[in-house]
């Protein structure tokens, strides 16, 4: 019998879903029963996109422009994400997951880096100094996931050649804050064992799509909030 098997695309679609779930239930059912199993289901989420992350950065054909991608929205998803996470505009004690996600990518290309030259002491010190300032950073700026969310993404690339382990560990990783990750185990399933490897078909303005999904649908959640419920 043939494993089903699912591509890059998909397992983008499906994390856009589960992080849609998520935010649903933060924003509609706080305080309910049914709020934990939406956050729940929502756990699968962000290792999926550190898993979708590594990829990226080990087969992107310019990794300046992939990098400057996370940036630009990272500032465009400030706003969205102050409303939709603080209710208002301007909110710096928390910061939208793009940057926790670029600070992951800094840190695979100077693993990366030290790895082509051989591990030299020199070289794996630089790298060492630069995941330091980036676990520092995120604690800083607070970004979503703090510095567990990019120790997570380091465990994922570290691993990646003994994938699902890489998944499994980094989950492990992500319960030191909240102890509900564990749920993101699931996310191994698509991630790690049905994924084929290969990108899927991707048209124009796909991979933007994926992009503006997470600012877009942070604001379409704050209308629809301050119209039902007012708040």
């Amino acid at each position: 019998m043939e494993r089903f098997r699912v591509n890059g695309n998909q397992i983008k679609l499906f994390a856009c879903f589960s992080m849609l779930i998520d935010h649903i239930g933060l924003n509609f059912f706080r305080g309910t029963p049914w709020y934990y199993y939406f956050r729940v289901f929502g756990r699968m989420a962000f290792p999926l996109y550190l898993f979708l992350l590594t990829e990226g950065a080990l087969h992107t054909r310019d990794r300046k422009k992939y990098l400057g991608r996370l940036l630009l929205f990272a500032l465009l998803s400030e706003i969205p994400f102050n409303l939709g996470s603080k209710g208002k505009v301007f909110a710096p004690e928390k910061q939208n997951v793009f940057w926790t996600l670029a600070l992951v990518l800094v840190c695979i290309y100077v693993l990366e880096w030290a790895v082509r030259n051989g591990y030299r002491p020199l070289y794996l010190m630089g790298a060492g100094g630069v995941v330091a300032l980036a676990l520092a950073a995120a604690e800083y700026m607070h970004t979503d996931y703090r510095s567990i969310g990019v120790a997570s993404g380091i465990a994922v690339y570290v691993l990646y050649r003994y994938c699902p382990l890489n998944v499994i560990f980094s989950v492990f990783i992500l319960c030191l804050s909240v102890w509900w990750e564990i749920a993101a185990i699931a996310a191994v399933l698509p991630a790690a064992v049905c994924y084929d490897g290969t990108r899927g078909k991707e048209g124009k303005w796909t991979k933007w799509a994926f992009y503006a999904f997470y600012p877009a649908h942070l604001l379409a959640l704050w209308w629809i909030r301050q119209r039902v419920m007012g708040a």
